[in-house]
């Protein structure tokens, strides 16, 4: 039984089987696309995945508490605390300088 396709699908066909070079072609370029497209969503993954190991490898803190200036008693007092494993205290200035139309951010951190 010979079925004639319409006259659409036989051009398509016949543009296909006599342009071989471009019909590669495109299939390349169409196939590179779509790896590239998986690539960039799996590195995308592995990525997420890497900060996610190294932040919890890096031991982060579970409480960060802002107050008022204070003195080391204050720390020692907390490092008694049952369960505390570890008690830093920091003093953060930040400060934002405007010159001209440009703003910048400066940061001071000290260590106690």
């Amino acid at each position: 039984m010979n079925v004639r396709l319409p006259i659409r699908w036989r051009k398509v066909r016949r543009d296909l089987w006599f342009q071989k070079a471009k019909t590669l072609l495109m299939i390349m370029s169409i196939s590179l696309g779509v790896i590239g497209v998986g690539m960039i969503g799996q590195s995308q993954n592995i990525l997420l995945e890497g900060m996610k190991e190294s932040y919890n490898a890096s031991n982060p803190s579970h409480l960060s508490v802002y107050s008022e200036p204070f003195d080391r008693g204050i720390v020692q007092i907390v490092r008694q605390i049952p369960g505390v494993k570890a008690v830093e205290a920091r003093r953060l200035v930040a400060v934002k300088a405007r010159k001209g139309g440009e703003v910048t951010n400066i940061e001071n951190k000290t260590d106690w």
